[in-house]
């Protein structure tokens, strides 16, 4: 037996919110996610921690942003 959702109303969002959650990021928005980062953390158990990457980040930050840009 599955649970009925009849009369129940949901939030919406207006369309400018939405065009905004559809915007691929942008370079500011990519490196404060990863400034906001622990220095000592890593993305997975074997790979490269944060402090890494932030000590790195003028080279490695093309290849950063085509992975995300691809992901999008």
């Amino acid at each position: 037996m599955r649970p009925k959702l009849d009369g129940v109303r949901f939030k919406a969002i207006g369309q400018q919110h939405n065009i905004r959650l559809s915007e691929p990021f942008n370079e500011k928005e990519i490196k404060a996610a990863v400034w906001e980062c622990g220095s000592d953390k890593s993305p997975e158990p074997d790979i490269l921690n944060f402090k890494f990457i932030k000590e790195f980040w003028e080279v490695i930050k093309a290849d950063v942003f085509r992975f995300i840009f691809f992901f999008f």
